[in-house]
């Protein structure tokens, strides 16, 4: 399973603050409510591949300021433990 996920350039000033928006959209991809989900970036990072997290990181600070979209395939552990793909 894969959700796609757009971000415009008020969710991206959103999340280099610190947080995250959550949907139900979450519970479809993780099995986890967006009411069960700390609206943090630390929450969401936690639930990442290792793998992954570094060179994800590594794009999102690459965009640059005036950009609208970020977008990342990366995998994100799933509550009953296994990996998903997202794209984001």
């Amino acid at each position: 399973m894969s959700c796609i996920c757009h971000h415009n350039r008020r969710s991206l000033d959103t999340f280099a603050r610190g947080l995250m928006y959550r949907s139900a959209g979450l519970f479809e991809l993780l099995g986890i409510r967006a009411e069960d989900a700390l609206p943090t970036n630390e929450w969401w990072t936690e639930r990442m591949h290792p793998d992954d997290l570094e060179r994800t990181q590594a794009e999102f600070l690459r965009v640059p300021a005036g950009v609208d979209r970020f977008e990342s395939e990366y995998r994100v552990r799933h509550a009953t433990g296994h990996w998903v793909y997202s794209n984001s």
